[in-house]
Protein backbone atom coordinates (compact mmCIF):
# COMPACT_ATOMS: atom_id res chain seq x y z
CA UNK A 1 0.00 0.00 0.00
CA UNK A 2 1.20 3.29 -1.34
CA UNK A 3 1.52 6.42 1.37
CA UNK A 4 0.36 9.70 0.66
CA UNK A 5 2.76 12.73 0.68
CA UNK A 6 2.91 13.69 4.65
CA UNK A 7 4.90 16.59 5.82
CA UNK A 8 6.32 14.56 8.83
CA UNK A 9 7.90 12.47 6.69
CA UNK A 10 11.28 13.68 4.51
CA UNK A 11 11.12 13.06 1.01
CA UNK A 12 13.61 10.71 -0.89
CA UNK A 13 14.48 9.68 -3.99
CA UNK A 14 14.56 5.64 -5.09
CA UNK A 15 16.85 5.93 -8.22
CA UNK A 16 18.80 2.88 -10.15
CA UNK A 17 22.49 3.50 -11.36
CA UNK A 18 24.28 3.75 -13.80
CA UNK A 19 21.99 5.30 -16.88
CA UNK A 20 23.68 3.42 -19.21
CA UNK A 21 25.98 0.29 -18.98
CA UNK A 22 27.32 -2.52 -21.10
CA UNK A 23 27.14 -6.28 -19.88
CA UNK A 24 29.62 -9.10 -21.82
CA UNK A 25 27.06 -11.80 -21.59
CA UNK A 26 30.34 -14.54 -19.91
CA UNK A 27 29.09 -12.25 -16.56
CA UNK A 28 26.14 -14.50 -16.64
CA UNK A 29 24.08 -12.46 -14.51
CA UNK A 30 23.65 -8.07 -14.78
CA UNK A 31 22.85 -6.83 -11.42
CA UNK A 32 21.89 -3.06 -11.09
CA UNK A 33 22.54 -0.81 -7.74
CA UNK A 34 19.04 0.48 -6.95
CA UNK A 35 19.16 2.98 -4.14
CA UNK A 36 16.83 5.89 -1.41
CA UNK A 37 19.01 9.04 -1.58
CA UNK A 38 17.64 12.62 -0.63
CA UNK A 39 16.05 14.56 -3.29
CA UNK A 40 19.44 16.77 -3.80
CA UNK A 41 20.97 13.20 -4.27
CA UNK A 42 22.92 13.17 -0.88
CA UNK A 43 22.74 10.14 1.50
CA UNK A 44 19.62 9.79 3.86
CA UNK A 45 20.25 10.93 7.14
CA UNK A 46 17.51 8.69 9.05
CA UNK A 47 17.14 4.94 8.80
CA UNK A 48 13.71 3.45 7.15
CA UNK A 49 11.83 1.85 9.69
CA UNK A 50 10.03 -0.43 7.16
CA UNK A 51 10.63 -1.72 3.65
CA UNK A 52 10.98 0.42 0.42
CA UNK A 53 9.53 -1.83 -2.44
CA UNK A 54 9.61 -0.65 -6.02
CA UNK A 55 8.07 -1.96 -8.91
CA UNK A 56 10.89 -2.87 -12.17
CA UNK A 57 9.85 -3.24 -15.34
CA UNK A 58 12.50 -5.16 -18.32
CA UNK A 59 11.70 -2.90 -21.66
CA UNK A 60 12.84 -4.73 -24.49
CA UNK A 61 14.95 -3.23 -27.15
CA UNK A 62 17.14 -5.48 -29.60
CA UNK A 63 17.45 -7.93 -26.78
CA UNK A 64 14.22 -10.37 -25.86
CA UNK A 65 12.79 -11.70 -22.47
CA UNK A 66 13.23 -15.57 -22.10
CA UNK A 67 16.14 -15.23 -25.35
CA UNK A 68 18.76 -12.90 -24.31
CA UNK A 69 18.10 -12.65 -20.16
CA UNK A 70 15.93 -14.21 -17.92
CA UNK A 71 13.63 -11.68 -16.46
CA UNK A 72 10.02 -10.90 -16.00
CA UNK A 73 8.74 -7.86 -14.69
CA UNK A 74 9.09 -7.89 -10.77
CA UNK A 75 9.81 -5.62 -7.61
CA UNK A 76 12.93 -4.80 -5.60
CA UNK A 77 12.74 -4.33 -1.93
CA UNK A 78 15.33 -2.40 -0.06
CA UNK A 79 14.80 -3.73 3.86
CA UNK A 80 14.16 -1.46 6.69
CA UNK A 81 17.40 0.59 7.79
CA UNK A 82 19.20 0.28 4.46
CA UNK A 83 19.34 2.47 1.50
CA UNK A 84 20.15 -0.20 -1.21
CA UNK A 85 19.51 -3.40 -3.00
CA UNK A 86 19.72 -4.56 -6.58
CA UNK A 87 18.11 -5.85 -8.88
CA UNK A 88 19.83 -8.65 -10.49
CA UNK A 89 19.12 -10.77 -13.90
CA UNK A 90 20.03 -14.08 -15.23
CA UNK A 91 21.67 -13.77 -19.04
CA UNK A 92 21.08 -16.27 -21.61
CA UNK A 93 23.44 -17.56 -23.66
CA UNK A 94 22.22 -16.42 -27.50
CA UNK A 95 24.45 -16.73 -30.12
CA UNK A 96 24.67 -13.07 -32.05
CA UNK A 97 27.08 -11.21 -34.00
CA UNK A 98 25.48 -8.05 -32.98
CA UNK A 99 24.71 -6.73 -29.37
CA UNK A 100 21.58 -6.23 -28.10
CA UNK A 101 19.72 -3.72 -25.90
CA UNK A 102 16.81 -3.61 -23.08
CA UNK A 103 15.95 -1.32 -20.29
CA UNK A 104 15.80 -1.92 -17.09
CA UNK A 105 13.24 0.44 -15.13
CA UNK A 106 11.73 1.09 -11.97
CA UNK A 107 8.27 2.32 -11.98
CA UNK A 108 4.99 3.17 -9.74
CA UNK A 109 3.70 1.40 -7.59
CA UNK A 110 5.64 2.01 -4.66
CA UNK A 111 5.44 0.66 -1.08
CA UNK A 112 6.69 2.90 1.56
CA UNK A 113 4.07 2.54 3.71
CA UNK A 114 5.93 3.16 7.92
CA UNK A 115 9.47 3.47 6.35
CA UNK A 116 9.99 7.25 7.73
CA UNK A 117 10.50 9.00 3.97
CA UNK A 118 8.18 9.84 1.09
CA UNK A 119 9.51 7.84 -1.85
CA UNK A 120 9.44 8.90 -5.27
CA UNK A 121 11.24 8.06 -8.48
CA UNK A 122 14.33 10.11 -8.95
CA UNK A 123 13.26 12.15 -12.27
CA UNK A 124 17.02 11.93 -13.55
CA UNK A 125 17.78 8.43 -12.54
CA UNK A 126 14.79 5.71 -12.83
CA UNK A 127 16.20 3.94 -16.03
CA UNK A 128 18.98 1.68 -17.11
CA UNK A 129 20.10 1.39 -20.76
CA UNK A 130 21.67 -1.90 -20.75
CA UNK A 131 23.84 -3.31 -23.69
CA UNK A 132 24.39 -7.11 -24.01
CA UNK A 133 27.26 -7.55 -25.48
CA UNK A 134 28.09 -11.59 -26.39
CA UNK A 135 31.92 -12.21 -25.99
CA UNK A 136 31.55 -15.77 -26.34
CA UNK A 137 30.54 -16.93 -29.82
CA UNK A 138 33.65 -14.49 -30.65
CA UNK A 139 35.94 -16.53 -28.82
CA UNK A 140 34.86 -20.46 -29.84
CA UNK A 141 36.58 -21.60 -33.27
CA UNK A 142 35.49 -24.22 -35.22
CA UNK A 143 38.22 -26.18 -34.08
CA UNK A 144 37.03 -25.34 -29.72
CA UNK A 145 36.55 -29.00 -28.25
CA UNK A 146 33.25 -28.27 -26.07
CA UNK A 147 31.94 -30.74 -23.54
CA UNK A 148 28.70 -31.51 -21.95
CA UNK A 149 27.26 -34.48 -20.36
CA UNK A 150 23.89 -35.90 -21.58
CA UNK A 151 21.73 -38.19 -19.00
CA UNK A 152 19.77 -40.62 -21.16
CA UNK A 153 17.35 -41.99 -19.23
CA UNK A 154 16.59 -46.32 -19.75
CA UNK A 155 19.71 -46.17 -22.18
CA UNK A 156 22.49 -48.05 -21.08
CA UNK A 157 26.01 -46.67 -22.64
CA UNK A 158 26.47 -50.16 -24.45
CA UNK A 159 23.58 -49.53 -26.39
CA UNK A 160 24.20 -46.11 -27.10
CA UNK A 161 27.69 -46.63 -28.73
CA UNK A 162 26.39 -49.67 -30.30
CA UNK A 163 23.74 -47.55 -32.34
CA UNK A 164 24.52 -45.21 -34.72
CA UNK A 165 20.97 -44.40 -35.23
CA UNK A 166 21.22 -43.36 -31.89
CA UNK A 167 24.51 -41.43 -31.94
CA UNK A 168 22.80 -39.44 -34.82
CA UNK A 169 19.91 -38.47 -32.68
CA UNK A 170 22.16 -37.36 -29.75
CA UNK A 171 23.89 -35.45 -31.91
CA UNK A 172 20.68 -33.63 -33.95
CA UNK A 173 19.45 -33.06 -30.38
CA UNK A 174 22.67 -31.17 -29.29
CA UNK A 175 22.79 -29.05 -32.71
CA UNK A 176 18.74 -28.12 -31.89
CA UNK A 177 19.48 -27.46 -28.25
CA UNK A 178 22.40 -25.52 -28.27
CA UNK A 179 22.72 -24.39 -32.07
CA UNK A 180 26.14 -26.24 -31.83
CA UNK A 181 26.93 -28.99 -34.54
CA UNK A 182 28.36 -32.18 -32.29
CA UNK A 183 31.38 -33.57 -34.36
CA UNK A 184 31.86 -36.37 -31.82
CA UNK A 185 29.76 -37.93 -29.41
CA UNK A 186 31.27 -40.28 -26.74
CA UNK A 187 29.56 -42.76 -24.87
CA UNK A 188 30.47 -43.60 -21.46
CA UNK A 189 29.26 -45.35 -17.90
Amino acid sequence: SSSSSSSSAPPAYAKITPSATTVQLSSHTLSLPVSLTTTAGAALTTATTAPVTLSVLFIDGTAVSGTDYAAANTTVSIPAGSASASVTVPLLYSPSSSSRTLTVRLSAPISWAGAGVDVSLDPASYQTAVTLQDDITASLSASDVVSATLRLTGVSASELSSSPAALAAVREAVAAATSVSAANVYASQ
